[in-house]
């Protein structure tokens, strides 16, 4: 493999997103990173959601009432699952 070229986030790229020494199209690395930050994003929610019910269910926290808890979680799934997701899931669960 001698004199190929190794691409990385830092690569020197031209306008149309081809890198600047061996002309391959590098524009699938922009959205892998687009996708990894959004894989981060959610992660860092969804993580921010579990300590909420943590701290109201096993450490009473009274900073915040179970329906705020509630409106946080729907708010955070929403977000993540997306709206339409969100409502088939509860519709799925309030079936008996």
């Amino acid at each position: 493999m001698e004199g190929c070229c190794i691409h990385s986030i830092g690569t020197s790229v031209d306008e149309d997103g081809c890198c600047t020494s061996c002309g391959e199209d590098l524009n699938y690395i922009a959205e892998q990173q687009e996708q990894i930050n959004q894989l981060q994003a959610e992660k860092e929610k969804l993580l921010e959601l579990v300590q909420a019910v943590y701290r109201k269910h096993h450490l009473s926290d009274d900073t915040f009432g179970w329906g705020e808890l509630g409106d946080m979680l729907c708010d955070g799934l929403c977000e993540i699952m997306g709206d339409k997701k969100f409502q088939e899931w509860v519709s799925s669960k309030s079936k008996p």
